[in-house]
């Protein structure tokens, strides 16, 4: 395993190192641009707001100044350039991603060099497992989580789109389900972190308390209320 700050013998030399925020604005090109250079390669539609310059901007901003966050950068040593980058969130079960390398180092090991530095932190916290999503198009991406020891759980659909109010009703009748009524959508506050971890225990099974609390400030968690009470938290990816 490697540790933060060593040089790994891949090809050119490799360094890994914390994320800092002044890797914010060369971290959201690389991402905006290797995922859409995936989706064009398999002909997949980009996901909806998802990834672009701007959004990837806002994202970088938010991972590298948040305390909570732990992210890694590949560092190409005769460079200096940024090769790839890894970020994760702590907890019971810690959750891996993003994770990517820039198009121009693509098949350096630079990827891997994160993804292996990710895991050495988490073995060092002691956490219960270590838990990612990947799109099954990647085989790319799936042998190499699997070369680190990584297996298939569960598969789950992403839907997406830009649904109006009435397109909705229009399809739940199509669908011949009922008006949800009595449900308010409000955003999540400091107050209900607490409410919605039990119940992401209670359905996944371990901790997220982090996680939730982390995606209040940038407006990405909100909670669905019925008679003053959290029946579901809803966190915006």
């Amino acid at each position: 395993m490697a540790s933060i700050g060593s040089t790994l013998g891949t090809g050119g030399g490799i360094r890994i190192r914390r994320v800092d925020p002044h890797d914010a604005m060369p971290l959201a090109t690389m991402i905006s641009d290797s995922f859409l250079a995936f989706n064009q390669s398999v002909n997949i539609p980009p996901h909806v707001d998802g990834f672009t310059l701007e959004t990837s901007r806002d994202l970088m901003k938010h991972f590298t100044s948040t305390p909570t966050m732990y992210g890694v950068v590949a560092v190409e040593e005769s460079s200096g350039a940024l090769m790839a980058g890894g970020f994760m969130y702590p907890g019971d079960v810690y959750a891996i991603g993003p994770v990517f390398a820039d198009n121009a180092f693509k098949g350096r090991g630079a990827g891997k060099a994160v993804m292996v530095a990710l895991i050495e932190k988490v073995r060092s916290e002691n956490a219960k497992s270590i838990r990612l999503c990947q799109v099954a198009a990647n085989p790319i991406s799936f042998g190499l989580y699997a070369s680190l020891g990584f297996v298939p759980v569960e598969c789950w659909m992403d839907l997406e789109g830009n649904v109006t109010t009435e397109e909705a009703s229009s399809a739940n009748r199509s669908c011949g389900f009922s008006p949800v009524t009595g449900v308010d959508v409000r955003r999540m506050e400091e107050a209900d972190v607490k409410c919605c971890n039990e119940l992401h225990k209670k359905t996944m099974g371990f901790d997220r308390e982090q996680r939730i609390r982390m995606d209040i400030p940038n407006g990405a968690a909100w909670v669905a209320v019925r008679a003053g009470e959290i029946i579901m938290p809803i966190l915006v990816l």
